[in-house]
Formats: structure tokens, sequence, C-alpha cells
């Protein structure tokens, strides 16, 4: 009889038992769910564009410095700044397309004109990037994509007033494009050595090769949005 009544104990213990794991099971599903459908999200929407892990902004810094400073080897009569950018492209299987500017030669203009006019920054964004985001929406190209990249290497330091300058340039890009396409530009990356560099200083280039990722450094830039 007591072996019964043991029995019959452990039969009604087992279902609540059950219905417990159930309910921690649900609660624990109904977690993951907020965490997948309003975190992510949220964390995505406020990171400022970051794009996927398949893109290195610092590899393709690297890459556009090693361009500059092999033309610079050709061309050492230049004693200005050099520089360059690139737009790279995601496309939503992961494929990467690059897009590279001409190298820019940079100088100083008249303070009653524009300082800025003539660096090598702005005349990447202004005679490449700017144009070229316009050609790529006229064209089809970047309705295709998933993540739009933009990048602008100096030679030489940023200077102050660029980098004042640079703040509304992202607004700029974003405004090349359509609505839907700007939501895809991710925060630009502006790249310099970073050792200090003198076009002008004998010995060249012995004393800055560019040689890995720890020469080259971003330029910390406050975008306007």
């Amino acid at each position: 009889m007591q072996q019964n009544q043991g029995q019959f104990t452990r039969q009604r213990q087992e279902p609540w038992q059950f219905r417990r794991f159930g309910w921690v099971l649900l609660i624990m599903i109904a977690s993951l769910g907020c965490i997948y459908f309003y975190m992510i999200p949220l964390l995505s929407s406020t990171s400022g564009g970051t794009g996927s892990d398949g893109f290195d902004a610092h590899a393709e810094a690297l890459q556009l410095a090693l361009q500059v400073q092999d033309f610079r080897k050709i061309h050492r009569t230049i004693g200005r700044n050099l520089g360059m950018g690139e737009i790279v492209l995601e496309a939503r299987d992961g494929t990467l397309t690059r897009y590279p500017s001409p190298i820019y030669e940079g100088e100083k203009a008249p303070a009653a004109y524009d300082p800025n006019a003539n660096h090598s920054e702005r005349r990447t964004h202004d005679q490449f990037l700017l144009p070229e985001l316009g050609r790529m929406q006229n064209n089809g190209t970047l309705d295709k994509v998933q993540y739009i990249y933009i990048l602008i290497f100096s030679q030489i330091y940023v200077c102050p007033p660029c980098k004042a300058d640079m703040r509304g340039w992202w607004k700029a890009y974003k405004s090349a494009v359509s609505s839907q396409d700007a939501g895809k530009i991710q925060v630009p990356a502006i790249w310099e050595l970073t050792g200090s560099y003198n076009p002008d200083r004998p010995g060249w280039p012995q004393w800055t090769v560019v040689a890995n990722e720890d020469d080259v450094q971003q330029v910390n830039i406050t975008f306007d949005r």
C-alpha cells in the first residue's frame, strides 16, 4: 500500500515539474526574442554606422598609404602633401568592390580665398568622392549594395581647419545620393601617418617608411549627422 502511495505521489509531482520547466524555457525563449528583435537593432542604430565585420578600415587605409608612398618615391621633387581617397561598396553577400581615387597633390591657398580648397583632402572630397557617389547613384550601383564605406588618407597630418571642415562631409555624402542609399553610408574614416611627416626633410623615405598598420592612424572627427 505504501509503495502504491509513493508511486501516486511521484505521478502528481512529475507533471508540475514538467510544467515549471516549460515556463522557464518559455521565459528564456521570450528573453532571447527581445534581445534579437529589440536590443540588437537598437545597438546598431546608436553605433553611428559601423558596417559589417568583413570590412577592415585600418587595412584599407594602410593600402592607401602604401600607394601614396610609392607615388612619392617616383616623384621625389614634390614637396607638398599627397593624399587620396576610396569608396568601398559591400554587397549583400559580403563581397567588397573598391573605387580608389587618383592621388591628389595638396598646396596652400591664400587666406582670402579658401585656405582648405587646395589641400589634398579637400580635393579628394570635392573632385572624387562627391561626384563619384553621384555617378554611382545615377547608374544604380548603390541600389545593389548593403554598405558604403568612405576613406581619405593624408600623408601629412590633417590640419585643424581641415578637421573643422570635415565635420560636415558625412552629411554632404548623404546628400549626394537618395534618401534610401544615404542610410548605407557608414561614418567616413580619415587617416594620416602615425609619425609626423615633412616632405622637405632630407633623407626621405628612409626615415618614414610605411610598413604596417601601426604606421597609420585614424583622425578623430566628430561628424555632423
